[in-house]
């Protein structure tokens, strides 16, 4: 078990170094997203008011500030033209409350806005779409997201019309996660106790597996689509749809110390968990704690970038940390 904070000299074994922290806000950091430029950090300063606030990496310089419940940054787009890319919108989704009047009585309600995040300003909202789960295809064209007529359904929006493509009605309870595959479908998990692959264009269930638990934590989908990977309760799933194959372990049984999942890397090979002391890294093929590393806060949210090279945490007393990963991005998923 690793568990270094230096830059390695030649190491060929995974180790990390903290890069740096900054403390944003006065509670808890409640969730990350990370790119190979920007980090967005989202908190509460309210009970009824929570913000998105816009860093520049490695540095955490503050690029903007606006309200929103949460943030997802989408792909950014390529560009040869260095000058014209670093004045190019650095675009996010974000989720806004807000409430409205209906007769006497006010409800909360939240709409979905892109934003670009350079300058906090609005892109454009996509209506109908009203908030998490949030997932962006890696295209960066389509957006799925919570319709607005029911918590039970996901649409899939044309991010550059706002048009909705496909609504997704199959599951029968609250969908809390949802991930594109490179494939263009798209995976949902719900409290139905459903795992589900969907068509986009028909919106119809190419894929279901039904579990013992309806209690859906992480999901991740391999960098090749064919594995998708879930938390529910304490118990992993390795499913590959496509091969009719499942296996399960649990991870209190694989794990020395207990364990609370924050996010999976985007390769689906690494597990971020949050623990008693503090954070690790687990390989969730080998099982292995690759890298862990103590905090005196507790950890709240976590994020790798797309490369799997950068892993920013969050902590409850409102800190960040933006850690450089070593080797972890050359494993191949």
């Amino acid at each position: 078990m690793l568990l270094w904070n230096a830059a390695p000299s030649r190491a060929s074994s995974p180790s990390f170094e903290l890069l740096t922290s900054r403390s944003v806000a006065r509670s808890e950091i409640t969730s990350l997203s990370l790119s190979s430029s920007t980090l967005l950090t989202t908190y509460r300063s309210t009970p009824a008011l929570s913000w998105v606030d816009a860093f520049t990496l490695p540095s955490l310089t503050s690029l903007s500030k606006s309200s929103g419940a949460a943030a997802v940054l989408m792909p950014e787009e390529k560009c040869s033209d260095t000058h014209a890319k670093r004045n190019d919108p650095i675009r996010a989704v974000t989720v806004r409350e807000g409430t409205a009047q209906r007769g006497v009585e006010t409800h909360q309600e939240s709409t979905i806005v892109i934003r670009d995040v350079r300058s906090g300003k609005s892109l454009g909202d996509i209506k109908g779409a009203c908030g998490n789960p949030i997932a962006v295809s890696q295209d960066g064209r389509l957006l799925a997201a919570r319709d607005a007529s029911s918590p039970v359904r996901i649409g899939v929006w044309d991010i550059k019309t706002g048009e909705r493509v496909a609504l997704i009605a199959s599951h029968i309870d609250l969908v809390t996660h949802a991930v594109f595959t490179p494939q263009g479908t798209l995976v949902t998990a719900s409290k139905d106790g459903t795992l589900r692959v969907t068509h986009i264009r028909t919106a119809r269930t190419v894929a279901r597996l039904e579990m013992d638990s309806t209690n859906p934590t992480v999901v991740g989908v391999s960098r090749d689509g064919c594995e998708i990977l879930s938390l529910w309760g304490r118990m992993q799933y390795t499913w590959m749809p496509d091969h009719s194959s499942l296996a399960s372990s649990s991870l209190s049984a694989e794990r020395t110390r207990e364990g609370w999942p924050l996010c999976f890397s985007p390769n689906a090979r690494f597990l971020a968990c949050r623990t008693e002391d503090g954070f690790d890294i687990m390989d969730v093929m080998s099982k292995e704690i690759v890298l862990e590393r103590n905090s005196e806060s507790i950890i709240t949210a976590a994020a790798f970038d797309d490369s799997v090279q950068r892993l920013c945490v969050g902590k409850m007393d409102g800190t960040i940390e933006v850690w450089e990963l070593y080797e972890l991005g050359s494993c191949k998923s």
